[in-house]
C-alpha cells in the first residue's frame, strides 16, 4: 500500500530542492501522520483530509503561521499528486508579521558578549561570525560555507544563496577582514560548522542572553536587510537576495522606518504673526 511518504519520495526525486526544504516537507508529513495516528495511505490523502486537520489544529490553538506552513506543504503535495487541486483547500488567515531587528549598537553588544568565552579562537570565531552575519546578511548556512576565494582583497563577498541560487555580493569592512585572517586555513570554509547545530543554537542563545537581548541568529539577517533598506530605500531585498514581497513580509523591521519616517520636500517657513 502506497503512503504519503512514498509520494514525498517521488516529489523529492522530481524537484530540485534544498536539504532544508526536504526536511521541511518531512516534518509536515510527520505532522499529518501524527494527527491521523497512522501512516496515511495515498488514497486517503485528499483536500478534505487536509481541511479536517487544519480545522483541528486551529481548534487546538496552534498559530496561524504554523497552520499556514502546514497548508503550504500539503498544497504542494496535493497538486503534485492530482495535477491540480480538486476542491477548496481551507484558507488560513494571518496577521502581518511584526519583524523585530537589532540596531548596530545592539549587534555590538552581541559581539562584546562573546568575552565570556575562554578559548581565544572560539571567541574570534563567534565575534567574526556575528559581525559578518550582520554586514553581509547571509543565513548561517551560507556563512558556514564561505571559503577564502569568495572574498576579494577589498572585502567583497560574492556567493550564490544556498536556498535560491541568487547571486549576492556584500562587503566586509577592512577591520573585520583583518580579524578573520587567523581563521583562514587554506581553501577550507572560514567558519564551517565545528559543532552540532543544536550546540550552535544554544551557544548563540547564551550570547544573546548575556547581551541582554532576545532573538535567534536569523535576526542578524533581518537587521542587515532593514539597515540597508533605511540607507538605500528599495534595495533591502537585493542585499538579502530575495524577492521584494518576501523581504517586506519577513525581513523588513518597519519600526525602524516609523522611528525615522520619510517625508516630502519641506515647505517654506510659515508666515510670522497673522
Amino acid at each position: 500500500m502506497r503512503t504519503v511518504q512514498d509520494l514525498l519520495s517521488e516529489y523529492v526525486l522530481t524537484h530540485d530542492l534544498a536539504e532544508e526544504t526536504i526536511d521541511y516537507y518531512k516534518r509536515m508529513i510527520s505532522v499529518l501522520c501524527a494527527w491521523a495516528r497512522r501512516r496515511v495511505p495515498l488514497r486517503m490523502f485528499t483536500v478534505n483530509l487536509v481541511n479536517k486537520m487544519l480545522v483541528d489544529k486551529q481548534r487546538a490553538g496552534l498559530s496561524a503561521y504554523y497552520r499556514k506552513s502546514i497548508r503550504s506543504a500539503m498544497r504542494a503535495l496535493l497538486a503534485f499528486r492530482l495535477g491540480s487541486i480538486k476542491g477548496q483547500l481551507r484558507p488560513v488567515r494571518v496577521d502581518p508579521i511584526e519583524v523585530e531587528v537589532w540596531s548596530a549598537a545592539e549587534v555590538q553588544k552581541l559581539i562584546d558578549a562573546c568575552r565570556y568565552m575562554r578559548d581565544e579562537r572560539k571567541r574570534r570565531w563567534w565575534r567574526t561570525l556575528i559581525a559578518v552575519g550582520y554586514y553581509c546578511g547571509f543565513s548561517n548556512k551560507d556563512l558556514w560555507a564561505i571559503v577564502p576565494k569568495n572574498i576579494d582583497a577589498k572585502g567583497i563577498v560574492s556567493i550564490r544563496r544556498s536556498k535560491t541560487s541568487r547571486p549576492v555580493a556584500m562587503r566586509i569592512p577592512l577591520p573585520w577582514l583583518i580579524e578573520i585572517q587567523p581563521l583562514i586555513d587554506g581553501g577550507k570554509p572560514i567558519w564551517g560548522l565545528p559543532m552540532a547545530r543544536e550546540t550552535f543554537r544554544q551557544t548563540f542563545s547564551r550570547v544573546v542572553r548575556k547581551a541582554g537581548l532576545t532573538g535567534s541568529f536569523k535576526k542578524l539577517r533581518k537587521s542587515c536587510g532593514t539597515s540597508v533598506e533605511m540607507l538605500h530605500p528599495g534595495q533591502g531585498h537585493l542585499a538579502l537576495g530575495n524577492t521584494r514581497r518576501v523581504f517586506e513580509l519577513h525581513y523588513f523591521g518597519r519600526k525602524a522606518l516609523n522611528a525615522d519616517p520619510m517625508g516630502p520636500d519641506a515647505l517654506p517657513e510659515p508666515p510670522k504673526g497673522n
